[in-house]
């Protein structure tokens, strides 16, 4: 979401592409950026999921070396903006074990404290410490997990995070780096989570008292399972108290409701829930804005009434809601995709739109190049539907749709422009695009590019070798702005360094926003 490298020609350095294609290396801190918002630590077409740890790993280690400040505004920007956690993990502990390698003081402390926003990241913080440089924790780490945990750790936080299944538990953080506390309901709930990690002693009545939700949880548990299904009727008929305390010990993890009803229970001596039943129970009390819009395909198999179809949809194009969840276009293209549109097609449409609302209106003429060649036609994470051929189409065709005047294309190793209907959504348009074998991008340059006030070129930057060895600076004029969204954060850039060619990672709307700003002048380097 930032701009690489403009007006350092000099220092670039000229190779190929996985595909043969001329390419050129990124200056260190460009090449870390493009690395990291990429990585999501899985394969990729050109790359190994282990290849590109160790190259991450070098990178943070040589940029650390060279301005830390630097790195430490990265890791603040990666977790808070971002939104990356696992890899701002491993480039914040990357960071600290280079500084005290080299026996450097200050930030360290600082940069733990900054890629954990999440109460269950302090113990991804420990784990990975400790599977890559030892079971001891130094003084800074222990520090910054400390300031993380104060911040952090609550009553909801335990009942969410606080799973049998982490290697690392919130007591094992709480013994291992000794938090100070807010309160004494904050030391109360360091207790009982030593006292539920490590069964040392029963848990005082005074402790208890302090954890209102955490009792609420306790009580739930200990009722039978046609018990939890009588009490689900009451919550669902209006009860006030039994919505109270639902609501306590649900905590927003709807997750914990549909295995607290019991769903392998033998007993079918009660009137027992149905599956629509359960969900128009979770809707209402624990199910969060990203949660309901992966369970839309589970919600029309069993068969949700009319009215919480009205409600979801409701929340749907609440413009607000869809701001305030900060989900990512490409969550709205990923439920589209697992739907097949349906019923939900225009509430999707919509949300997707509010998602969207950063992306410029670009003024003057612009050329859109869309790559859907063979190695974009890869899942972004194992467990996504989505494509980079999806993310291309979806944000090439949403800065068209915006634009003054825009020519869409989209390429591979032919080329063909994409007609826009502006009387239509972006969803509407995907259907458009499809696999054009290689990646060919300086002919679609070559046969596109007709006096254009700019190019966005939305690709993983893995072109083909051009027999006329052509290359952009050889095909665009100095002075016309090129930017480059490389999508699978690949080491070879497809541009030289220059000045008006500038190369983006981490495709969001934000992204598109820096564009208006950097041709007036007002950017000149990370957004941190």
């Amino acid at each position: 979401m930032t701009k690489f490298a403009t007006g350092r020609a000099a220092t670039a350095t000229k190779i190929t592409t996985a595909e043969g294609g001329t390419g050129f290396v990124r200056e260190p801190k460009a090449e870390l950026y493009v690395t990291a918002v990429s990585t999501l630590v899985e394969n990729t077409t050109y790359e190994t999921g282990d290849e590109r740890t160790t190259r991450l790993v070098d990178l943070v280690r040589q940029v650390t070396k060279e301005d830390p400040e630097w790195v430490l505004r990265f890791i603040t920007w990666l977790r808070a903006e971002a939104n990356m956690r696992s890899v701002a993990v491993l480039v914040a502990c990357e960071f600290v074990k280079a500084r005290l390698d080299a026996k450097l003081s200050g930030m360290n402390r600082q940069a733990i404290k900054a890629a954990c926003l999440r109460a269950d990241e302090p113990g991804e913080v420990i784990a990975y410490w400790q599977g890559h440089f030892g079971r001891n924790l130094p003084k800074p780490v222990k520090r910054g997990l400390s300031d993380a945990a104060r911040e952090l750790f609550t009553e909801r936080a335990a009942l969410r995070y606080d799973g049998n299944d982490k290697a690392i538990r919130l007591g094992d953080v709480v013994e291992l780096v000794h938090p100070e506390s807010k309160g004494p309901v904050q030391s109360a709930l360091y207790g009982y989570l030593l006292d539920r990690r490590h069964g040392r002693r029963p848990t005082p009545d005074a402790v208890w008292d302090a954890l209102p939700a955490i009792v609420a949880r306790r009580d739930l548990n200990a009722m039978t399972v046609a018990d939890r299904h009588a009490f689900a009727r009451r919550v669902m008929a209006g009860d006030v108290e039994a919505e109270k305390l639902f609501s306590l010990a649900l905590a927003g993890q709807w997750e914990w409701g549909k295995s607290w009803l019991g769903q392998d229970s033998e007993d079918e001596t009660f009137e027992r829930l149905t599956d629509a039943e359960q969900w128009e129970l979770f809707v209402p009390y624990g199910l969060g804005f990203m949660a309901m819009l992966r369970n839309l395909r589970n919600f029309d198999k069993a068969g949700i009434s009319e009215e919480m179809v009205t409600l979801v949809k409701g929340r749907l194009i609440d413009k607000d809601e869809v701001v305030k969840s900060r989900q990512l276009p490409l969550r709205f293209l990923s439920a589209y995709k697992a739907t097949g549109g349906n019923h939900w097609d225009l509430a999707l449409s919509m949300a997707l739109e509010y998602s969207l609302a950063n992306v410029p209106e670009l003024p003057g003429r612009t050329l859109v190049l869309v790559d859907q060649s063979g190695s974009m036609f890869h899942r972004v994470s194992e467990r996504s539907e989505v494509e980079w051929s999806d993310q291309a189409a979806l944000f090439g065709t949403a800065l068209a749709l915006r634009g003054e005047d825009v020519t869409l294309v989209q390429f591979g190793t032919s080329s063909a422009q994409v007609p826009l209907d502006r009387t239509k959504t972006v969803l509407q348009h995907m259907d458009k695009f499809g696999p054009l074998g290689g990646t060919q991008t300086m002919d679609a340059v070559r046969r596109w590019f007709s006096g254009h006030d700019r190019i966005v070129i939305v690709t993983d930057e893995q072109s083909h070798y051009d027999r006329s060895g052509a290359t952009l600076g050889t095909l665009v004029p100095d002075e016309v702005p090129v930017y480059t969204w490389n999508l699978a954060g690949y080491r070879v850039a497809h541009g030289e360094a220059a000045p008006n060619r500038v190369t983006f990672a981490g495709l969001t709307d934000g992204a598109f926003a820096l564009i208006p700003l950097l041709e007036r002048g007002m950017v000149a380097d990370y957004p941190f």
